[in-house]
């Protein structure tokens, strides 16, 4: 461990280009990304039906976009029940056109497969931070739950499907209030974007190679 030391992933701010023109139309929420193995969906729809069903008027004018999913078929099966346009499935886009959709977005979605503890910290988060986006985070508790807290956003876990709903409702409202200006300054905690940052991270790297010629 004396030998060891660890870089975050970064963002670089330039490569983020604010959108000029004030969003219209549906609030719209994406999650970027592929689904593999356990990591699916399903905890986003289930919360979504489940939502649905206690407060339909809630998500009349929200959509959420599954960017780069996998199978299309499948995920547009497990959401048949949602009114039309809720979830919708867009195909993988490169890199540069993905921060551009992240800008845009209202808020963000990340989406794990579920476990008692996660050490998984999915690279796209960071992007999503240099977004200045709200983050919404269905994933379990571990590494991805605490930065996303400790940003300001909010978790649930995949397992517990009353808590994403009731999750997803307060982070639409939150949207709303945005869309209304109720808030006027960048979304998240301003020194954990910061410590994320390139600039910041090739700083720390600098340091530890001038440690190693020590």
């Amino acid at each position: 461990r004396e030998k060891a030391s660890v870089l975050p992933q970064c963002y670089d701010r330039s490569h983020f280009v604010p959108t000029e023109s004030p969003p219209s139309g549906p609030i719209t929420v994406r999650y970027l990304g592929n689904f593999y193995g356990r990591r699916s969906p399903q905890p986003l729809i289930a919360g979504l039906t489940e939502l649905y069903r206690t407060d339909p008027a809630s998500i009349e004018k929200v959509r959420f976009e599954l960017i780069g999913p996998g199978d299309a078929d499948q995920v547009n099966a497990m959401a048949a029940s949602l009114p039309t346009g809720c979830v919708a499935v867009r195909s993988s886009v490169g890199y540069q056109e993905s921060l551009a959709l992240m800008t845009s977005s209202d808020g963000l979605l990340i989406i794990d497969a579920p476990a008692d503890i996660s050490v998984f910290l999915p690279s796209k988060l960071i992007d999503y931070i240099g977004a200045d986006k709200p983050i919404f985070g269905i994933t379990p508790k571990g590494t991805a739950a605490d930065l996303i807290a400790e940003l300001g956003g909010s978790v649930a876990d995949p397992a517990e499907t009353q808590t994403i709903s009731a999750g997803l409702s307060q982070f639409i409202q939150e949207l709303g209030s945005r869309r209304s200006g109720q808030f006027n300054k960048p979304w998240g905690e301003a020194d954990v974007r910061e410590r994320f940052t390139a600039d910041r991270v090739s700083s720390d790297f600098l340091s530890m190679l001038q440690n190693l010629s020590t």
